[in-house]
């Protein structure tokens, strides 16, 4: 059977948390929840949180110097000459709508331009070709590739420690909070998943519990 959906809002589940603290004891909570573990899960979120800040402006740094050093990308259009039937010739544009149909197969191989289209590709492929291995090596001389994978590497880092702290039981009215800001962020426009928000539910039934508050009954 599908399980069903969480509809709770950011206002509802602060409504919980203004009932519950009006009846809530932080020293009996206390002695109920084991903060050392919130402690060493909010640290080990908030070190991942910096080191994949950090990562990305390094990333982007070097996305845009790669930019910055790139040369213009080669033309896809050039001019040649056409020969009719009749022994006239014609200048002509020749052009290609990307890369890819550049190197794909010619669409007027058997028509008038055909003989144009080939000797085009012939002059533009080596450009193109030449502007790749340029590419290639200032992307290496920037070390893009090593950045965006030490990037990917912070960024799972920090996910499994955003998932390590959500899964950590909320010690107090505070902790929920937090949870609830990392969620929905502090403007309150964030959507969280409902698993995410059913962690923090659990929280503050558990929390509820523990200040002797029944089912959401002072």
């Amino acid at each position: 059977m599908a399980e069903p959906c969480l509809n709770t809002s950011r206002r509802e589940v602060l409504g919980i948390l203004a009932a519950s603290s009006l009846i809530a004891a932080p020293a009996a909570l206390a002695q109920t929840t084991d903060r050392s573990a919130w402690r060493a899960a909010v640290a080990e979120y908030e070190a991942a949180e910096a080191e994949l800040e950090a990562a990305i402006a390094r990333n982007d740094a070097a996305i845009e110097a790669y930019l910055d050093d790139l040369p213009p990308t080669p033309p896809l259009q050039m001019n040649k000459i056409v020969q009719f039937p009749n022994g006239s010739q014609r200048t002509l544009p020749v052009a290609f709508g990307s890369e890819n149909e550049l190197r794909g197969p010619c669409l007027y191989e058997w028509t008038l331009l055909g003989v144009a289209y080939a000797e085009a590709r012939r002059d533009l492929i080596p450009l193109w070709d030449e502007w790749h291995r340029q590419a290639t090596a200032i992307k290496a001389r920037r070390n893009c590739e090593e950045i965006e994978v030490a990037c990917g590497a912070a960024e799972d880092r920090h996910s499994a420690a955003r998932r390590r702290l959500l899964e950590t039981p909320a010690p107090d009215l505070q902790a929920a909070i937090y949870k609830l800001r990392l969620l929905w962020g502090d403007d309150g426009e964030g959507c969280p998943v409902n698993e995410d928000k059913r962690l923090v539910v659990e929280d503050l039934n558990r929390l509820a519990a523990e200040a002797e508050w029944a089912g959401g009954r002072a």
